[in-house]
């Protein structure tokens, strides 16, 4: 039988995780780098860090995180016999997701671990505390969330140019016109084998999509990887290789694209009334919109989620709406529930978690406390780029005195090398302006502003976003309503889900010495 340790007793270990996700090249930072910063600050404040955990490559954003499991997996057996003190470059270290948050959150609270980042210190283990780790994580999700949404967007731009950004399929690749944008052009001989096996296939000489991927496969056209039946259906159904389509995720209409074409489309007309031989056209459905709880609650038998599906009725005259569990192997995997039902059970939930205004007080204290950080920041940086302007200027009349000394001895070679220097030195000051004339104080006061209102809106009225929102707003909802995986219970609904702290109306009750009546005495414990 172990003996009892009194917690004060228990030796100290500290573990550190360092994760870069797959960017991490635009981000310009390695494992070593993070690895490098935490021991500085470990040894700036006195302790050694014991153990090391690695995710290289793994985005924040995922919930598969083998690094922070193994941690978490360490800190439950060893807690016993030690006291825990966890250290992360930054809160987005630790994660983008608010559900993995969450569950490691657990964690700290339950062991009373010590957490600390580089960035932001030691936060407590109270209410305060907690509320300042989940709010970094939330905005480093939203800020993830953002990041994906501008690609998106930037992505969609280039489409109505008639630009395409996605892969090319088999038989084309990139290259850059004279405006140095990406088109698509044949890549061959993998261009003519794709359109001789199109024309073998509406001939009838390939019979078969098995014969089509024998075909391709004998010209090794994939380079040595295998080409199955259905990869061989999904060139057939290829529209990209006519260079004339729509792309209806993005609501993109039918254009014609800079795509040099390899199918011509009548060819393609004709595969696809082959592949269609009985006339059945597929019920298609903007599913992601019809089911906005798809894949985000989950079975309560077996764990997995719940996809949505249209059910035909008995006359084939009408569709209805289902959710039920895609788990082949549970015993309910065909036990179908009424979209209506659910979505309905949701919605009531949405009602029931609210903060408290006392608490909403607190969020816009400190977001605008935030705020006043992020300004004087803002203001620092651009004393810093003034300086640096000025500088350059200086740099710039010196080096001008010096062309006009070399032009007047002649010596011309001498005299171009100079004016190399001042036309980069111009294009580093015009990129100082530039930076300054966007990083101002007032875009920062509107942003921050914009986030209160939006903020207290939202935490006050969760269900207007679910009313009003987008197809990823709602399922971001969903993530940020609850603190653990929602299962959907048939006779009780989301009734025993938890929510997390923000909607807990336990979250008001301050920890220690702090008063919420006095929030602008509050300090956040991190760097915005």
């Amino acid at each position: 039988m172990k003996k009892y340790i009194p917690t004060k007793e228990k030796p100290i270990e500290t573990l550190c995780l360092c994760r870069v996700s797959s960017d991490k090249q635009a981000k310009k930072e390695t494992i070593m780098s993070q690895k490098q910063a935490c021991l500085d600050y470990a040894k700036n404040n006195g302790f050694v860090i014991d153990r090391f955990f690695y995710e290289d490559g793994v985005s924040g954003w995922k919930t598969d995180r083998p690094g922070l499991d193994m941690m978490a997996e360490y800190i439950t057996q060893e807690q016993k016999n030690k006291r825990i003190r966890v250290l992360f470059f930054d809160m987005s270290r630790l994660s983008r997701n608010l559900e993995v948050f969450s569950r490691f959150e657990n964690l700290v609270i339950k062991y009373d671990i010590e957490l600390l980042t580089v960035t932001g210190g030691k936060t407590a283990n109270n209410a305060a505390g907690r509320f300042m780790r989940g709010f970094d994580v939330l905005r480093a999700q939203m800020f993830s969330d953002e990041l994906s949404e501008t690609t998106i967007a930037k992505m969609r731009s280039q489409m109505q140019m008639g630009y395409y950004p996605l892969n090319p399929p088999v038989g084309l690749k990139r290259v850059k016109d004279e405006h140095k944008k990406v088109i698509l052009v044949p890549d061959e001989p993998k261009a003519t084998l794709i359109r001789q096996a199109f024309e073998k296939y509406a001939s009838g000489e390939l019979a078969t999509k098995h014969a089509v991927a024998d075909f391709l496969n004998s010209h090794d056209v994939w380079n040595g990887r295998n080409i199955t039946d259905t990869l061989a259906n999904d060139i057939l159904h290829n529209v990209v290789y006519t260079g004339i389509f729509a792309y209806d995720p993005w609501g993109i209409p039918l254009q014609e694209w800079k795509i040099t074409k390899i199918i011509p489309m009548e060819l393609f007309d004709a595969v696809q009334a082959r592949l269609d031989k009985s006339g059945y056209k597929s019920y298609k459905s903007t599913i992601g919109d019809d089911f906005p709880l798809r894949h985000e609650i989950f079975c309560e038998h077996c764990g997995h989620p719940l996809t949505g599906y249209y059910a035909k009725s008995g006359t084939k005259a009408c569709k209805h709406p289902y959710y039920r569990c895609h788990n082949k192997d549970c015993e309910f995997h065909k036990k179908s529930i009424r979209r209506n039902i659910i979505e309905r059970a949701f919605v009531e939930k949405l009602h029931t978690v609210k903060a408290t205004d006392k608490f909403l007080d607190l969020c816009c204290a400190m977001i605008a406390k935030i705020g006043k950080i992020r300004e004087n920041e803002i203001t620092s940086a651009n004393n810093k780029t003034n300086d640096k302007i000025t500088a350059i200027k200086q740099r710039i009349s010196g080096i001008t005195a010096l062309v006009m000394d070399a032009m007047a001895s002649g010596d011309t070679d001498l005299a171009n090398i100079y004016q190399g220097q001042i036309k980069e030195l111009n294009a580093n000051k015009q990129a100082l302006e530039k930076q300054l004339e966007s990083n101002t104080i007032s875009n920062v006061a509107e942003k921050f502003r914009t986030a209160i209102e939006n903020g207290r809106e939202f935490f006050k009225r969760p269900d207007l976003l679910w009313s009003h929102g987008t197809l990823s707003q709602k399922q971001r909802l969903v993530r940020l309503i609850f603190a653990e995986k929602p299962v959907y219970h048939q006779e009780s609904g989301f009734r025993t889900a938890s929510t997390v702290q923000i909607f807990n109306e336990n979250t008001a009750q301050m920890d220690g010495d702090s008063d919420l009546a006095a929030p602008l005495g509050f300090e956040p414990g991190f760097s915005p």
